[in-house]
């Protein structure tokens, strides 16, 4: 499995961590025009958008993912530190196919963060 995680902060940084942790090939998109690029070239099969309230780009690039061609087939998974019902409702407006909250303590709770991504995909794919 493939993913891009499409945020340069330190939460970005620590999902990465953690997936990697897993079976998973993740690739780091610091922004918006990187990871439509990386999408077009590496065909994921999961991207990660930061859905929190400090990302009020995140609408407008899981809108243009899914103006690519390519994404028909693509989850795309908001992910928030925090649980908010509000953000999560948003995430889902926009265009993500779901929305999983970072586990507590993402640099050493890897199982949970790996069952989290294991939830969402079988729920989402």
């Amino acid at each position: 499995m493939s993913i891009i995680v499409v945020d340069p902060s330190r939460d970005g940084v620590r999902l990465a961590e953690g997936l990697l942790h897993g079976e998973q090939r993740v690739i780091m998109a610091e922004n918006a025009e990187d990871s439509l690029e990386l999408i077009r070239h590496s065909h994921p099969d999961i991207v990660f958008v930061n859905v929190d309230k400090t990302q009020p780009e995140a609408a407008e690039l899981v809108r243009l993912i899914r103006l690519q061609s390519i994404a028909y087939d693509m989850t795309i998974l908001g992910y928030q530190r925090a649980e908010d019902e509000a953000a999560a409702q948003r995430a889902l407006e926009m265009g993500c196919d779901g929305v999983i909250v970072l586990p507590s303590a993402v640099g050493g709770d890897f199982d949970s963060l790996q069952a989290a991504l294991a939830a969402a995909t079988t729920q989402w794919q």
